[in-house]
């Protein structure tokens, strides 16, 4: 019986101990971050008052400003899956890739650029016979819609150093 208790009592100990130091390392790292945000951070004002939580929830004000944001996601996204995409592509990986942008002609959120996006890709249909090929494809239609837009044209030669997410 008393082995039990003491047997207990050390788990206990043994626990709590772990918890401590284990506590103490993320309080660490947390302040580490925090502490190197703020160095980082200081010009962005309205940010500083804002945790962390409410920073990485929050989205856009505007109408106008939310539908960029989720313009500017869904170009990183796509020209993303284009760096990654293969260069000699099974006709599984090729049907694959038509499918994906067909259906995001079909489902894409916003209301407006939708309609604009389906006419693209029926005007312009994706080239998918090479990584270069579709990589190329994915930055004309983004200049196209640059330019309906009123935007800057992106270098298309520049891919490869703007797109590539460091992913393997």
């Amino acid at each position: 019986m008393r082995k039990g208790i003491l047997l207990r009592r050390a788990l206990f100990v043994l626990a709590a101990l772990w918890l401590l130091l284990t506590g103490y390392k993320v309080c660490r790292k947390v302040f580490t971050f925090l502490k190197r945000k703020k160095t980082f951070g200081e010009e962005r004002s309205s940010l500083k008052s804002a945790s962390l939580e409410e920073r990485y929830y929050s989205m856009p004000e505007t109408k106008k400003e939310r539908r960029e944001h989720l313009g500017r996601s869904t170009w990183t996204l796509l020209h993303t899956v284009a760096s990654k995409y293969p260069e000699k592509p099974t006709r599984e990986e090729q049907t694959n890739i038509i499918k994906f942008i067909d259906l995001l002609t079909k489902i894409y959120p916003c209301d407006e650029c939708r309609p604009h996006f389906k006419s693209l890709v029926g005007a312009f249909p994706p080239k998918v016979s090479s990584n270069g090929d579709f990589a190329t494809w994915m930055c004309q239609a983004h200049n196209l819609v640059n330019s309906r837009l009123g935007k800057p044209e992106f270098d298309c030669t520049r891919l490869d150093s703007r797109w590539d997410c460091g992913c393997k």
